[in-house]
């Protein structure tokens, strides 16, 4: 009768290991497929927010190279 826990530990760490197999598997599949895991409760307003900020950043950066070039170019102008 005191043996009667250890006939439910085997089919319970069965569960516990697949469970731990799927999430980790979840986990590796949006990482590799994606670059970056899931946002959990991800709607189109956040992925709407998301396109618009990569947008906004991508301008910012754009304009920030052509000033740079401006500038050196300015830079040539002033030095001869």
């Amino acid at each position: 009768m005191n043996s009667l826990w250890a006939e439910a530990v085997l089919p319970l760490g069965i569960i516990a290991g697949m469970l731990s197999i799927m999430g980790t598997s979840q986990y590796f599949i949006q990482k590799v497929a994606y670059g970056r895991l899931k946002h959990v409760r991800n709607d189109r307003f956040d992925v709407s927010m998301e396109r618009r900020d990569k947008r906004l950043l991508e301008q910012v950066a754009a304009m920030h190279s052509s000033m740079m070039i401006g500038l050196i170019q300015l830079e040539g102008i002033f030095n001869c």
